[in-house]
């Protein structure tokens, strides 16, 4: 039997020799955080990013710059590396504000809220800008009361609300959006986009009431993404993110002083289109694959959507600590909560029990809801 100074030494090489490896072969470069500090990336191209490194493996690296920029690079494309500082620093607001300033010109205002950015067209800062925060307060609020605290964001927000459709349209070419968009978080840019209706018919305030009415979707991502609800390096679920964006889109959870009411926390246009979903038979059965994948939101995008608003809205509701409790998980272990349809189904389960029984208490749910009035 070892003696205790044995022990002790053995301990130490053991130790010792994974500090040298560590040394020798670096940090595991398929986990987040590749140190936290700030490099300089020079590519074969001549093209130099700096900021800091949170993902490589052999086939990508990612980057994200001071701005809050995702930058997504090919290891073999990097012609030399060089670590400019210790630690990262986001870039301040007002700097911020200065950059998209010389970005979108004088036709346009800059302006700053507690966590926002807002790029305008001049006009009302409390119509325009406003609204960013005010989302942002209450979704921080919604979370709370179910016992989840959310992060700070690292980087200000950044929100573009633009004049005209045409510009939006120029500004979003290389996206493929349909005439009824009106807006979309950029995930790699990090920037909320928009623009300002411009019926003629009807005034500015309900111009943007509209506007703003359908971008709370995407603001719930774009907030989701930057306070530790969402991850913004690795892949989360599509029906956690659809769900929790499609459960804001009722009055009565993005604004619940001015809609106090149960029934205002309803998503009438979701429950309406899952209960034909129901009634058709499409919609059942379909728990499991919305649970392990995301291949039902190209197949049937409407019975996707519908479910993960069912969903989220009843576990919100009916098991609100098991549900944030999920989201924590995902959060904490982003690296493998979304790497395959057996490890998506392993947090599920650990929260909620298998999809299968669920199911019958989700329909039952969906049902029990009142008609709208």
């Amino acid at each position: 039997m070892k003696s205790q100074r044995q022990i002790f030494w053995l301990i130490c090489f053991v130790v010792l020799g994974m500090v040298c490896a560590n040394f020798v072969y670096g940090q595991p470069k398929s986990l987040p955080g590749y140190s936290g500090d700030t490099w300089l990336l020079e590519l074969h191209d001549g093209r130099r990013y700096a900021g800091r490194i949170e993902f490589e493996d052999d086939t990508d690296l990612l980057v994200t710059r001071r701005g809050g920029r995702l930058t997504k690079l090919k290891p073999s494309d990097v012609k030399r590396r060089k670590r400019l500082s210790l630690g990262f620093t986001p870039v301040t607001p007002r700097k911020l504000r200065e950059k998209l300033q010389r970005e979108f010109g004088s036709k346009y205002t800059v302006s700053l809220t507690s966590h926002f950015v807002v790029v305008h067209p001049p006009g009302d800062y409390q119509k325009f800008a406003m609204p960013f925060e005010q989302l942002y307060v209450r979704f921080k609020a919604w979370l709370a009361t179910r016992g989840m605290t959310i992060d700070e964001p690292e980087f200000p927000l950044v929100a573009v609300v633009l004049r005209t459709r045409a510009e939006f349209d120029r500004m979003s070419s290389k996206r493929e959006l349909g005439d009824n968009v009106v807006g979309y978080y950029a995930h790699s840019s990090n920037r909320l986009i928009t623009y300002q209706t411009d019926y003629a018919w009807l005034d500015a305030a309900a111009n943007w009431k509209e506007t703003a009415d359908t971008i709370v979707h995407e603001a719930v991502h774009q907030t989701a993404s930057n306070c530790g609800v969402h991850s913004r390096v690795f892949a989360t679920p599509v029906w956690v993110a659809e769900g929790l964006a499609t459960t804001f889109e009722a009055d009565g959870i993005n604004n619940y002083f001015a809609h106090p009411e149960f029934n205002d926390r309803i998503n009438w246009d979701r429950l309406k289109s899952l209960r034909r979903l129901y009634a058709s038979g499409r919609a059942d059965g379909r728990l499991g694959s919305l649970v392990t994948g995301d291949a039902l939101f190209k197949s049937d995008p409407e019975t996707a959507y519908a479910l993960s608003w069912a969903l989220t809205f009843y576990l919100s509701q009916q098991q609100p600590k098991n549900y944030v409790a999920y989201l924590a998980a995902m959060q904490r272990d982003e690296a493998f909560s979304a790497a395959s349809g057996g490890m998506r189904m392993k947090y599920f389960e650990s929260a909620f029990g298998s999809p299968e029984k669920m199911e019958g208490s989700i329909k039952a749910f969906v049902q029990s809801l009142p008609e709208k009035r």
